[in-house]
C-alpha cells in the first residue's frame, strides 16, 4: 500500500527491496546530513529522484526516533542550510504501522539551475545509481551547457583569426540579411561577434557559423537532439 502523498508509487516494499538507481536512493539512521545533502545536490542537478533515510542499502528499517531530536532537525535544515541556490525539496516525514519514522526526500529536476554545497561550492551529480563528485571544473562547465545555463555558442573564441573567416559565405549571408554596412558590424548585431576596446573579438558561434575550418580552433562539436515519447517531459520514472 503507498503511503507518499508526493508518490503514489511509493510502498513500503519498493523503498526497502527495489535495487537503487537513477530515481532511488537509501541511506541509513547513521548518515550525516552533509552526506545526505551531497545526494540530494546529485540528484537536483540530474533528473530528480527519491532519498529515502531511515532504511539501510540491504532495506532494512533504521527508526529515526532513535535519533537525538538535534540531528533530526539538522536533517529537516539540509535544504535551507547545506544547498544553494534556494531549492523546493518536499521532505515527507512516514510512520510506520510499527510506529518507526522515516524521511522522504522528493526531489524535482530544475533543468535551469545547477545546485551546489553552500560556502564549499561543490557540484555533485547523479548518474545511475551512484553520485558523483565533486565535479572537476570542466565538468562544472560540461554540466552548466547540458543545463543551458551557460551557452558555448556565446563564449568569445579568443584565439580566431579573421583571416581564417570564409569571405564569400560571410558575404553571401551580409546579402542575404540585406545589410549595406559591414560582415563584422553585422555579426555584432546577430550577437556572433562582441567589440572591446574597439578590437572585434568572435564567438564559439561565430566560427562555427563563418570559419573555413571550424575544427581548427573547436575541435569535436556536436549537436545533442532529444527525443521523448509522449508530449510532455515529466519527471523522475516518468520522465
Amino acid at each position: 500500500m503507498a503511503f507518499s502523498k508526493y508518490n503514489s508509487s511509493l510502498t513500503l516494499e519498493a523503498l526497502q527491496n527495489k535495487p537503487e538507481g537513477q530515481y532511488l536512493e537509501r541511506k541509513g539512521r547513521d548518515t550525516k546530513p552533509a552526506k545526505i545533502a551531497n545526494e540530494l545536490i546529485g540528484m537536483l542537478n540530474a533528473n530528480g529522484g527519491t532519498l529515502v533515510f531511515g532504511i539501510s542499502d540491504a532495506g532494512v528499517v533504521e527508526d529515526l526516533l532513535q535519533l537525538p531530536e538535534r540531528k533530526l532537525n539538522d536533517t529537516r535544515r539540509i535544504v535551507h542550510d547545506l544547498i544553494e541556490p534556494p531549492t523546493c525539496i518536499d521532505i515527507e516525514e512516514v510512520f510506520l504501522k510499527d510506529g518507526s519514522l522515516i524521511f522522504l526526500f522528493h526531489v524535482n529536476p530544475n533543468y535551469e539551475k545547477r545546485f551546489q554545497r553552500k560556502k564549499s561550492e561543490d557540484v555533485f551529480l547523479r548518474i545511475a545509481d551512484s553520485n558523483k563528485g565533486p565535479l572537476t571544473r570542466d565538468e562544472v562547465t560540461n554540466l552548466d551547457y547540458n543545463k543551458d545555463i551557460r551557452r558555448f555558442a556565446d563564449e568569445v573564441c579568443a584565439d580566431f583569426s579573421t583571416k581564417d573567416l570564409d569571405t564569400t559565405l560571410c558575404d553571401e549571408y551580409r546579402k542575404s540579411m540585406k545589410y549595406k554596412d559591414s560582415f563584422k558590424q553585422l555579426a555584432i548585431k546577430r550577437n556572433l561577434a562582441v567589440k572591446r576596446n574597439g578590437k572585434v573579438f568572435y564567438k564559439n558561434g561565430g566560427v562555427l557559423l563563418f570559419a573555413k575550418d571550424p575544427c581548427q580552433y573547436i575541435a569535436n562539436a556536436s549537436v545533442r537532439y532529444v527525443r521523448y515519447n509522449g508530449k510532455k517531459q515529466l519527471s523522475g520514472s516518468s520522465i
